[in-house]
C-alpha cells in the first residue's frame, strides 16, 4: 500500500504553500465569503468542528468519517491529521441550518483561507493574496474525504467530483488504500461487504420499477439480487425536473454516490439527482 501522506498532502502541499492557478480555478467554484468566523478548539472522533465558543460543526458536503469503507488505524490517522492542520486555526463559516440538529451540529460550509500564486490581475483585488478556499474541497483534493451530495450543487458539485475522481486516479490518500476503491455494481460480493458504508458504484441502469411510494434503479438484470437504486416518491420530482426519468436512464452508465443498505437486499436509497454522476 502507497503511504497516505497526510500531513504532507493537507499542510504543504495545498493549503500552506501558494495555490497554483489551475488548481484555484475550482476552487473558486466553491468560494464565497464567509458571513462569520470562528477559532477551532478541538476536532472530534467524526471530523466534527468544535469551536471556541462551543459550537459543534458538521462539514457539509463531506461523508462522516464511521461511514467511509475504512480501518480504524486510517480514521484515527486522518482524525489527527485534520487536528493538527486545524485546531487553533480562524475558519469562515456559512451555515446551512440557523439551529443545531438533535445532536448539537450545525451544518455549514467552512473555509480556510490560501494564497495565491500567480494571481492573475483578473482577480480582484481581495483575491489577489487570499482566497477563502471550502475545507471540504481540500480533504477530497488530498483523497482524504467524499464528496456527500446533498448540501453542494451547481458549480461546486462539479469541481468537487472532479477532485474526487482526480484523487482516485491518482490514488491519493485513502485511495492508495486497495480496499478502499470504486465498486462495479456487478461485484457482489465486494458490495456485500460494505453494508452500512459510503459506497461509489459503477454501472449500468438495466431496469426501473415503481412501488405506490418507492422508484426502484435496477443496475443488474436480477431485481432482488443485484444492486437497485431507492428513490422516495415524495423526491421523485427533483429527479423529473432534472430531465432524470426511469426511461431516460435505461440503459445508461452511472457512478452512483451513497450508503449501501443489506437489510433486504442491496440498496442505495438517494434523495436528489446530483447522487448520480451520468458517464459517457
Amino acid at each position: 500500500m502507497k503511504p497516505l501522506g497526510i500531513k504532507s498532502a493537507l499542510i504543504g502541499l495545498i493549503l500552506f504553500l501558494p495555490a497554483p492557478w489551475a488548481k484555484a480555478q475550482d476552487w473558486r467554484a466553491c468560494s464565497q465569503k464567509p458571513q462569520e468566523r470562528g477559532e477551532v478548539l478541538d476536532v472530534n472522533r467524526n471530523g466534527e468542528l468544535i469551536l471556541q465558543d462551543g459550537r459543534l460543526i458538521s462539514l457539509a458536503g463531506l461523508v462522516p468519517l464511521h461511514l467511509l469503507a475504512d480501518s480504524q488505524a486510517r480514521r484515527e490517522k486522518m482524525h489527527s491529521a485534520l487536528m493538527e492542520w486545524l485546531v487553533g486555526q480562524t475558519i469562515g463559516l456559512n451555515f446551512i441550518q440557523a439551529k443545531p440538529d438533535r445532536w448539537g451540529r450545525m451544518k455549514a460550509r467552512a473555509y480556510y483561507w490560501v494564497r495565491l500564486n500567480p494571481a492573475p490581475a483578473s482577480l480582484a483585488v481581495s483575491e489577489r493574496e487570499r482566497m477563502p478556499i471550502l475545507i471540504t474541497q481540500a480533504l477530497v483534493d488530498a483523497g482524504l474525504g467524499l464528496v456527500q451530495p446533498d448540501q453542494m450543487a451547481g458549480s461546486c458539485l462539479l469541481a468537487l467530483y472532479r477532485a474526487e475522481a482526480q484523487a482516485r486516479s491518482q490514488r491519493l490518500g485513502l485511495w492508495a488504500d486497495e480496499n478502499f476503491r470504486l465498486l462495479q455494481a456487478s461485484d457482489q460480493q465486494s458490495l456485500r461487504q460494505k453494508a452500512g458504508e459510503w459506497v461509489l458504484v459503477e454501472g449500468k441502469i438495466f431496469s426501473a420499477n415503481e412501488t405506490k411510494f418507492r422508484t426502484y434503479l435496477n443496475m443488474g438484470p436480477r431485481r432482488g439480487i443485484d444492486v437497485s437504486l431507492v428513490i422516495a416518491k415524495t423526491n421523485l420530482k427533483s429527479f423529473q425536473q432534472r430531465g432524470m426519468l426511469q426511461a431516460s436512464l435505461q440503459g445508461r452508465r452511472i457512478l452512483v454516490h451513497g450508503i449501501l443498505d443489506m437489510r433486504s437486499s442491496l440498496l442505495i436509497e438517494i434523495s436528489g439527482p446530483d447522487a448520480i454522476e451520468l458517464l459517457n
